[in-house]
């Protein structure tokens, strides 16, 4: 039974991730969690971006034209986003539109138009769109509606198109002097940009508005902000992300490369301190029972318990976080107790051999446990995500280091109890102290 636990365990010990978003953590229901939910459904663009410097213009240009060729990156912003970009190029192609473009008169419309010529078209345009219409319904798509609610408006307008209905045409004429007053001073506008365009110097950083410069650049260092494609909150696409705008400036920082590290470095160091926690009570259990197999009896409960939350884990769906990983020490610590409380009773008293397991230890040892599954199990009425789940993976490891404990750890006793000879321990030692005597004997 504990190797099938312990190969459960093992198999559940690939697929059970580490879940470190911090929007995961958080209440669902809460207003900025759905809103930053919202935004990275159905946005392009990201909320955070990575941020690096350049030394001039030069370094400027190279760095931004390198991010933008990395598929990690949606868009890059600095100096050069408030710039046209090309102006030679696009001062040769106004030039040749001069001419053209100040060739062209507008003059005001000499008599209103029929209204039956307007009919004509709109019939021509209701025909266009009633069939358009038709395609897209055998698409679910969201902009179907629009041709439909088009096609009825023109239905509407049609039969008000007579030249007979004079408050129309009177409408429609007044319509027409509005349209070409706004088309000819539009015009003079572009034609006034197309002059200055031509005759005006070259846009630089220099020329920019001062709450632009101060946002993008200070005494010659520019800066650059790097927006990623994907969803960073996830940790693989945070990754890729980071490590690509690392091989453009090493130095970069920013948001992303803030949460990369501390959460790489969160996950190294519960690695490294469960290892050295467990290496170290290894030592400790060895030191104490003077035996390899009565250390390997007492890492029982350890080893299967924890092999069997795992496995809780993956059948609910439960993966560490940056809040339930915390717990991890309560539960080893619980295990390696239960197993050295048991272990140590078991070996001390014949009589203990003989049953396994005394009931006053055994109770002990579900009272402790239970104390702390309903004490600890309790956080899971919170609606937050993080406290939820450390209340849960309280729950799951404290109920299984106690059927380790109480369950299979005995039944492994009884089968070695005659292959066992007791040795004396550190507990021993204690136990046959004056001082501890007297305090059995009271």
């Amino acid at each position: 039974m504990g190797l099938m636990v312990i190969g459960l365990g093992i198999f559940s010990l690939f697929r059970v991730h580490c879940d470190l978003n911090p929007l995961h953590l958080q209440n669902p229901r809460v207003e900025s969690v759905v809103w930053e939910m919202r935004i990275l459904k159905e946005s392009q663009y990201s909320t955070s971006f990575a941020a690096m410097t350049a030394g001039s213009l030069h370094e400027l240009e190279e760095k931004t034209a390198a991010l933008k060729k990395l598929k990690t990156v949606s868009d890059v912003e600095s100096v050069f986003s408030f710039l046209p970009a090309h102006q030679l190029e696009k001062r040769l192609i106004l030039k040749d539109l001069e001419p053209l473009a100040t060739s062209v008169k507008l003059t005001g419309v000499s008599m209103p138009s029929d209204p039956k010529d307007l009919a004509n078209i709109l019939s021509h345009i209701n025909f266009k769109i009633d069939e358009a219409g038709k395609e897209l319904e055998k698409q679910k798509a969201a902009t179907r509606e629009n041709p439909l609610e088009t096609h009825r408006l023109i239905n509407q307008i049609l039969p008000l198109l007579d030249s007979q209905n004079l408050m129309f045409s009177n409408r429609l004429a007044d319509f027409e002097r509005h349209f070409f007053a706004d088309l000819h001073d539009k015009w003079g506008l572009f034609q006034g940009y197309l002059k200055s365009a031509l005759t005006s110097a070259d846009m630089t950083p220099e020329n920019l508005p001062q709450a632009v410069r101060v946002r993008n650049m200070n005494n010659g260092i520019y800066l650059i902000k790097a927006f990623p494609a994907q969803d960073i909150w996830d940790t693989a696409p945070l990754g890729q992300f980071v490590k690509s705008i690392q091989t453009v400036d090493p130095q970069a920082v920013g948001d992303p490369v803030l949460l990369y590290f501390i959460t790489s470095d969160f996950h190294n160091a519960i690695l490294l301190a469960s290892g050295i926690g467990i290496l170290a009570i290894a030592v400790m259990l060895a030191f104490v029972y003077r035996s390899l197999v009565m250390t390997i009896l007492a890492l029982v409960p350890l080893w299967v318990g924890t092999c069997l939350t795992l496995f809780l884990m993956l059948l609910l769906g439960l993966p560490f976080n940056q809040a339930n990983v915390l717990f991890l020490p309560l539960i080893l610590g619980e295990a390696v107790e239960f197993g050295i409380i048991s272990l140590t009773r078991w070996q001390l008293e014949g009589s203990a051999q003989a049953i396994t397991l005394p009931v006053s230890t055994a109770k002990g040892v579900a009272l402790a446990s239970l104390t702390t599954t309903v004490g600890f199990g309790s956080l899971m009425i919170s609606s937050h995500q993080g406290t939820f789940s450390l209340g849960l993976l309280a729950t799951v490891g404290s109920l299984c280091v106690l059927w380790a404990s109480l369950r299979l750890l005995p039944a492994i006793l009884q089968m070695v109890e005659h292959k066992i000879k007791p040795s004396p321990t550190l507990f021993h030692a204690l136990l046959a102290s004056p001082s501890s005597q007297q305090i059995r004997q009271q």
